[in-house]
Parts: C-alpha cells; structure tokens; sequence
C-alpha cells in the first residue's frame, strides 16, 4: 500500500507542477490582454477627439459657406 501512496503523491506533485506553469502562462496572458485593452482605449479616447475636431471643423466651413 505504500508504494501506491508515494506514486499518488509523485502524480499530485506532476500535476500540481502543471498546473502552476498553467498559472503562470495564464498571468502572463492576461497582463499582455490588459495592455493591449489600454492602448486600445487610447486609441479609441483619440480618434474620438479626431472626430470631434473634424465635425467642429465641418460645422465652421458649413457656417460661413
């Protein structure tokens, strides 16, 4: 009965090895998704004051034709 315990205990020792690679992996993933998200939205915030300064631009010709 001993033997089947240390090859239980050596197999929760493999997985419990894999699942914190996994761990780390997914980490690593997120913080690169969470970057990617804020540069987006620095994107977005930017373009969304292009627009605004267009269409104010538009409504000033509009105005004087």
């Amino acid at each position: 009965m001993r033997a089947g315990s240390k090859t239980l205990i050596s197999i929760s020792r493999t997985r419990l090895c894999s699942l914190l690679v996994t761990s780390g992996l997914l980490c690593r993933q997120i913080v690169s998704l969470q970057e990617r998200l804020s540069r987006l939205e620095q994107e977005r915030e930017h373009w969304m004051l292009e627009t605004q300064l267009m269409q104010m631009k538009y409504d000033k010709e509009s105005q004087v034709c």
